[in-house]
């Protein structure tokens, strides 16, 4: 009591030292050096082998939370120049922007193509190159449809003349003529011209090119480089055939921002206005984890706002029926914005920072503290209309309500440290800010509060004495009403939740818990509908190009892998086998004379000419086909000549014809233009690759970074653990965000249960240690075992799964329902029989518990699906605690009292007359 007598002497100095101390130092100090981070590193075990293989690849590679540019619209072009405008103006501003990804720039492998062609196929090529020379020499000599056709014809000519001597010599025709030879080299060649020639007369018909087997063809490639043979100048990332551009954007990593992103989305705002104002018909949106968590925290922010403000007003509605005059909750709630900048500071100087799970800390500090203060003004309350005078009456209060809350608020304090035995790193600091906290509420409302009311009470001694809880007047009797009724139900009802409890389910999709149509995640599931994956990825690094192909090529056969990201796809293999092939490929090419001038396209004279080759063909069609190997493709080319001279007459305008004739062969001077090359080939290595993307890829010590896209839906957990382990069979070290949710997923649902294990054990050893009674050590753990088994049955039969936002209600679970059961058992042991409503402890209960349900159920409001899950469960772990504190453990505790009076109340005469004695 030297406590009580110290603060009730002194208490002007009690009061101005803790408002000076807690308002004036730690406040300011928390205000100065407490940070945010919303970075989901902030929350896991930095000791962690997967954490440290994260690290270090953000070390080497520079990764970073990339911000992604959408522009969608039916038109490409126009997204395409929506991109490209982005692009522009976010590269002038280096000092948010570390890079700008929105092309890749192909440009440098356009004279090296034939690489990305097997040893093989470059065999195959030169092999027909060299049979086609000669035509190929007389067409480029005297360009044009007419004179090409007149070309094939003279030379077929020549073989029926040999055919038909020797036949008539009755000498067998020589089937290795070198005329035959080339006619069946060119019979696909000429198909392609023929059916051109046709969409050509058709009109608004796109070219094709009839020169492939001129130019490395995508079904010949290596493995790998599919795509990469048609070359295009720049390669822009676009899905849905251009009907969707995405760019890159890499923010220069702001430590200073509640977000790691948040100055380079304030930059790319404005661009985006001005651009979306000049291309109204464009969709353009951002997404990424940056732009995730930027929503994340606009929209908690405004949902925060709105539930102080509903909480406000439902509390002081709640005071203001329940325990006038305002003065006394006031204090109470004065008191605890005191252990608040207490807690704070603490911190601020031992953490130095909130993170996502540590902010929750605050809420459970509050419902505590109102339990703790409630206790207090209804226990005081009731001592003065007994009568006694104010000093009286605080010691009386803090003699049984005190050492009540003291035993509370040691126990619940030791669960707390307890729940931070685990390794997430998230749930270590917030198991310290709550055990801290609570310890700083209880010595504030040790101190603090009982004497600023004893200030009041000798400024206005008149005061009126708080009415009953309207509410518990129902309940207000000397024994609870059926027991044994209430006991069956209870069981019942727990059998129930059992049932229930088997269906609860973890849900580790971390898109279910941001808000409602905010626009990173709409983007962000549409980029992923499109692209066929999502952002997540799991990173391998490779020390070579070498071995990078070898991962790239193991890990494209996993079924769970959607897509690979690589700079292997622009580093053709075989390298130094193919060089050899492609320069003596140049030396054919360079023995071809250059291109003549075009001859006009005669309609009449293309017909003569496509006549007499249909004819020749079928005279030598046995030969030709017998040397081609393909008997259908030259019945294909008889087909095609008839369908055309079916659609043509010598009257055809030659407009048509003559606008393919020019594309041909100018299609034909490029192609030619890219096998003689600029010069001797070189092979093309890692450093050739243009520098935005190289660095996208490949780190400054040579490592390559192999970005691996999961199949299913990268959010959720069972089909991410399919794909980790199929990564894993290619490297045994993955890292990436993939890899990190799903850790970080994995081990907060151990560490859940390793903290609720931990701090039952701590609330065993310390009721213990208080009651030295087993007896009252399980009668209050029984209503934090049945709020458990309540809760987890009722979200079970809901089918409202736990996530990492509601889970954290839990810990306002353990500490209420301490808090609760200590309470009703000492104050049973006080008065002598275990009804709550006819003493201040059933009323405190309710009406901190009502408190504290107002403020949950303020949070049900919010657009943010992580806060209002939290609200949900928090709303129903209030109703079970207030339902088992003062219904189901009077209940029971009635019962033993019939049979076992001694083992509950051994020390209540004792503490009657200890607290009933006045100093």
């Amino acid at each position: 009591m030297a406590l009580l007598a110290f603060t009730c002497d002194r208490c002007g100095m009690t009061i101005v030292s803790g408002a000076v101390v807690a308002g004036l130092l730690c406040a300011l100090y928390a205000w100065t050096h407490l940070g945010f981070m919303t970075d989901r590193t902030a929350v896991l075990n930095s000791p962690e082998p997967y954490q440290q293989r994260y690290m270090a690849l953000k070390r080497e590679f520079g990764v970073d939370d990339e911000i992604a540019i959408v522009a969608a619209g039916p038109h490409p072009t126009r997204n395409r120049e929506v991109i490209d405008r982005i692009a522009a103006a976010l590269r002038k501003d280096p000092a948010h922007f570390r890079a700008i990804l929105e092309k890749t720039d192909l440009s440098f492998l356009r004279d090296r193509a034939l690489l990305f062609l097997t040893v093989p196929a470059l065999r195959d090529l030169e092999r027909h190159l060299s049979a086609v020379t000669g035509v190929l020499g007389g067409v480029l000599r005297k360009p044009g449809l007419v004179p090409l056709f007149t070309e094939l014809d003279s030379r077929l000519e020549q073989g029926v003349h040999a055919a038909v001597s020797a036949a008539l010599q009755g000498i067998p025709a020589v089937t290795n003529r070198d005329d035959m030879r080339q006619l069946a080299d060119v019979i696909p060649l000429l198909e392609q011209i023929v059916n051109g020639m046709q969409a050509s007369l058709s009109g608004n018909v796109p070219y094709t090119s009839p020169w492939m087997s001129l130019h490395p063809s995508t079904s010949k490639t290596d493995a790998g480089a599919s795509g990469t043979a048609n070359l295009k100048t720049t390669h822009y990332f676009s899905w849905k055939n251009g009907h969707m551009y995405v760019m890159l954007a890499i923010p220069v990593l702001d430590r200073g921002s509640h977000t790691t992103g948040e100055a380079a989305l304030a930059a790319i705002a404005p661009v985006l206005r001005k651009v979306r104002a000049e291309f109204p018909d464009v969709e353009i949106g951002e997404t990424g984890a940056a732009a995730m968590e930027h929503d994340d925290l606009v929209v908690s922010s405004a949902d925060g706002r709105r539930a102080v403000l509903i909480c406000g007003c439902g509390i002081l509605l709640l005071f203001l029926f329940t325990l006038r005059p305002l003065t006394r909750p006031l204090l109470v709630c004065a008191c605890l914005l005191l252990s608040m900048a207490f807690t704070m500071g603490f911190t601020a100087l031992v953490i130095g920072r909130l993170n996502t799970l540590s902010l929750n800390a605050l809420p459970v500090l509050v419902g505590l503290g109102l339990n703790f203060g409630l206790q207090f003004v209804c226990r005081y309350a009731d001592e003065r209309k007994r009568g006694r005078e104010p000093l009286v009456a605080m010691v009386v209060t803090m003699r049984s309500t005190g050492s009540t809350v003291l035993v509370a608020g040691f126990t619940t304090s030791a669960a707390f440290f307890a729940m931070g035995v685990n390794e997430f790193q998230g749930l270590r600091e917030l198991a310290v800010i709550l055990g801290t906290g609570t310890l700083f509420t209880v010595l504030t409302m040790l101190t603090v509060y009982p004497s600023a009311r004893i200030i009041f009470e000798k400024r206005d001694p008149k005061v009126s004495i708080d009415a009953p809880l309207p509410a518990a007047r129902a309940f207000a009797t000397d024994t609870p009403s059926h027991p044994h009724a209430v006991v069956l139900l209870t069981a019942l009802t727990t059998v129930l939740a059992m049932y229930g409890l088997c269906h609860l389910d973890f849900d580790t999709n971390m898109l279910h818990l941001e808000a409602h149509g905010t626009p990173a995640v709409v983007w962000e599931e549409r980029l992923a509908t499109a692209s066929g994956h999502g952002e997540l990825y799991a990173g391998i690094v490779a020390n070579n190009i070498r071995q990078a192909r070898v991962m790239v090529d193991r890990v494209r056969r996993q079924p769970s892998v959607a897509d690979v990201t690589s700079p292997v796809e622009m580093i053709p293999p075989n390298q130094k086998a193919k060089i050899p092939v492609i320069q003596r490929i140049q030396q054919l090419t360079e023995t071809l004379p250059p291109l003549a001038a075009l001859q006009p396209v005669n309609v009449k004279e293309l017909r003569d000419r496509l006549h007499t080759l249909r004819n020749l063909l079928l005279l030598v069609y046995p030969e030709a086909a017998s040397i081609a190997g393909d008997a259908e493709g030259v019945r294909r080319l008889v087909f095609s000549i008839d369908t055309l001279l079916g659609n043509t007459t010598d009257a055809t305008p030659a407009a048509a014809l003559s606008s393919y004739q020019q594309q041909m062969f100018g299609d034909l001077k490029d192609k030619l233009s890219m096998l003689r090359g600029n010069g001797p080939i070189r092979p093309i290595r890692v450093q050739d690759i243009p520098k935005a993307t190289r660095d996208y890829m490949v780190s400054k010590s040579g490592q390559i970074l192999l970005r691996v896209f999961p199949r299913d839906d990268s959010w959720d957990a069972a089909p991410m653990k399919q794909f980790i382990r199929a990564v894993t069979v290619v490297d045994p070290n993955p890292t990436g965000t993939a890899v990190q949710v799903t850790m970080l997923m994995a081990s907060l649902q151990r560490s859940i249960k390793i903290s609720v294990a931990c701090a039952i054990v701590a609330i065993v050893l310390t009721l213990y240690a208080s009651f030295r009674s087993l007896l009252l050590v399980a009668l209050t753990l029984l209503p934090l075992t049945l709020n458990l088994i309540w809760l987890g049955g009722f979200l079970g039969l809901a089918g409202i799964a736990l996530n990492p936002a509601n889970s954290l209600a839990i810990s306002l679970m353990i500490g209420i329902s301490v808090v609760n059961a200590v309470s009703v058992v000492r104050r049973c042991q006080e008065e002598g029989c275990a009804a709550p409503f006819n003493c201040s402890t059933g009323r405190a209960i309710l009406t901190s518990n009502a408190a504290v349900g107002i403020f949950s159920c303020s949070l049900m409001t919010a657009h943010y699906r992580g806060m209002a899950s939290l609200g949900v469960v928090m709303t129903g772990a209030v109703i079970f605690c207030s339902v088992s504190a003062l219904f189901v453990l009077p209940a029971i505790m009635e019962i033993l009292l019939e049979c076992y009076p001694r083992h509950l109340l051994h020390c209540r005469e004792k503490r009657r007359q200890s607290v009933i004695t006045t100093p």
